[in-house]
C-alpha cells in the first residue's frame, strides 16, 4: 500500500513525539493528559490532512477501517428518538476517526520511536502499579483520607474485603486498569524475546504482574492465562523443535500434554498460593452457588458481577429480538435497556441497566449491519496480523487482538476513552505491521 509519507520540521517532529509520549503515558493514570495530548496531535494533523486532499483517504483507507463503526453509529442517529443523547454518544466515539487521522499524518515520525513509546507505556503502568500497591498497603482509613484530599483520585469505597472485589484503583476504573496491565504484560513478553530488558524493566514487570493479579479483573486474568499458553508453546517450538527435529505426531503429542498440564496446574497454583486471587474467585463461586439455589435475593445482589452479566446478556437479547435489523438507535439504547431490565422487577430483580458485551451492545444499539461490520473488522485485522513475517511480531499481534476479543465478550471497553485509544492504536499498529521495523 503506497501511503503518503509526511515530513515535518525538526521542531514540529519534536512536538509530535512529546505529545504522543504524553498520550501513551497518560493512559493508566490520567485521562485528562491523554485527552489534551490527543487534541494537540489532532490540531497539528489537520493542516497536512487538508493539504493532502482526498488522496490520503484513498491511500490510507485501511487505517480508517475502524472508523466505519462510527458511520454506523451516525446512521443509527436517524431512528433515535433521543437525538441529543445520540449525538453525544457519537461525539464521545470520535476517537474511532480522529486517532486514525493522527496516525496517518504522523506515522512517518512515530514509527522509528515505537520502542521508546513501549518503554513509556511500561514505565507508566509500573509507576501506577506501585502507587496502587502502596495505597493497598496503607490502612483503609489512610487510603480513604488520601483519596479524599488529593485531586484526581477516584473515591475510595469501604467494602467487606479489600481483595474480594478487587483492589482500589486510584486513577482509572479498576477493570480498565486491569486491561491496560494485561496489554503491558503482552508487551513485556515480546520485549523479552527482543532482549529489550534492563533492571528498570524487571522492577516494572514485578510491579505490573503483582498488581494485575491483585486487582481482580477476572476477564483480563483469564485472557492472559489463555494467551500465555500460546507464548510458552511458541517458545518451546522455536527453541527445541527447529529445524524439523520433531515430527508432526510428536509435536501434537507434546503440545497436548503441555496444554493439559498448563491449564490444570497454572490455575490451581494461582488459586492456592495467592490470597487475593483466591478471594476473588471464591466470590465468583459463591455467587454462582447462590444463583443456582435461588438464595441470592437474601443478599445485596446488586454487587454480584456474575448476576449482572447474566442479566445483561438476557436483556440485550430482548432488545435484539425486538430490533434485529436496526437496533434501538444509539440515542434510545440506554432507556430501552433499562426498560428491559424493569420487566424483571416483578420477579424481585431490581438492577440498573449494564452493558457487558461489546458485540451485543453494537447489535442492540446500531443494528445487525454494524455488528457484522465489527466482526469483519476483527477478522480483517486478524488476517493482517497472521501475515506478519516475523514470528514473534505475529504472536504479539495475534495475542493483542485475541485479548481484545476476549475482553469484549465481557465488557464494552472500547466505548470508553481509554479503551477506544488503546484499541484503535493497536489496530493501527497491526495494520501497519510497524513492529517489524523496530
Amino acid at each position: 500500500m503506497n501511503l503518503c509519507i509526511m515530513r515535518f520540521s525538526p521542531s514540529r517532529e519534536k512536538f509530535v513525539f512529546y505529545a504522543f509520549a504524553a498520550l501513551i503515558a497518560g493512559l493508566p493514570f490520567s485521562k485528562a493528559l491523554s485527552s489534551v495530548a490527543l487534541t494537540a496531535l489532532l490540531i497539528a494533523a489537520l493542516p497536512p490532512l487538508i493539504r493532502a486532499g482526498s488522496g490520503i483517504w484513498k491511500e490510507s483507507r485501511l487505517f480508517f477501517a475502524v472508523s466505519g463503526l462510527l458511520i454506523f453509529y451516525l446512521i443509527s442517529v436517524l431512528w433515535s428518538g433521543n437525538t441529543t443523547a445520540a449525538l453525544n454518544f457519537v461525539y464521545r466515539q470520535n476517537m474511532l476517526l480522529t486517532l486514525p487521522m493522527i496516525w496517518v499524518v504522523h506515522r512517518a515520525y512515530l514509527l522509528p520511536h515505537l520502542k521508546t513509546f513501549l518503554y513509556i507505556f511500561i514505565y507508566a503502568c509500573g509507576v501506577t502499579s506501585a502507587i496502587t500497591l502502596l495505597l493497598f498497603a496503607f490502612p483503609e482509613n489512610t487510603t480513604h483520607w488520601i483519596s479524599t484530599h488529593l485531586p484526581g483520585l477516584n473515591p475510595y469505597e469501604f467494602l467487606e474485603s479489600r481483595t474480594k472485589f478487587g483492589l482500589y484503583s486510584p486513577f482509572i476504573d479498576r477493570l480498565h486498569f486491569s486491561y491496560l496491565l494485561g496489554l503491558a504484560i503482552l508487551g513485556l513478553m515480546w520485549m523479552r524475546q527482543r532482549h529489550w530488558w534492563n533492571e528498570w524493566i524487571t522492577g516494572g514487570a514485578i510491579l505490573i504482574v503483582t498488581t494485575f493479579l491483585f486487582l481482580g479483573g477476572r476477564g483480563a486474568q483469564l485472557g492472559i492465562l489463555l494467551i500465555l499458553f500460546l507464548w510458552i508453546w511458541k517458545w518451546i517450538d522455536t527453541r527445541y523443535a527447529r529445524p524439523g527435529s520433531w515430527s508432526k505426531s510428536k509435536r501434537w503429542g507434546i503440545g497436548t500434554l503441555l496444554f493439559v498440564a498448563y491449564f490444570v496446574l497454572a490455575p490451581g497454583l494461582l488459586f492456592q498460593t495467592l490470597e487475593p486471587v483466591k478471594a476473588r474467585y471464591d466470590q465468583l463461586f459463591w455467587e454462582l452457588k447462590l444463583l443456582q439455589n435461588g438464595e441470592y435475593k437474601q443478599w445485596d445482589y446488586r454487587h454480584f458481577t456474575t448476576l449482572r452479566r447474566l442479566l445483561s446478556i438476557k436483556n440485550h437479547y430482548r432488545l435484539i429480538s425486538r430490533h434485529p435489523l436496526t437496533g434501538t438507535g444509539v440515542g434510545d439504547y440506554r432507556q430501552a435497556l433499562q426498560d428491559a431490565y424493569n420487566e424483571d422487577r416483578d420477579k424481585g430483580l431490581d438492577l440498573e441497566a449494564n452493558a457487558h458485551n461489546q458485540f451485543l451492545f453494537i447489535w442492540a444499539s446500531a443494528g445487525l449491519l454494524a455488528f457484522l461490520y465489527f466482526v469483519w473488522l476483527l477478522i480483517t485485522v486478524g488476517h493482517k496480523a497472521w501475515q506478519m513475517r516475523d514470528e514473534w511480531n505475529r504472536v504479539l499481534a495475534i495475542s493483542v487482538l485475541f485479548f481484545f476479543v476476549f475482553l469484549l465478550l465481557f465488557d464494552v471497553f472500547i466505548i470508553y476513552q481509554i479503551g477506544a485509544m488503546v484499541f484503535v492504536l493497536s489496530i493501527c499498529l497491526i495494520l501497519e505491521g510497524s513492529v517489524t521495523r523496530t
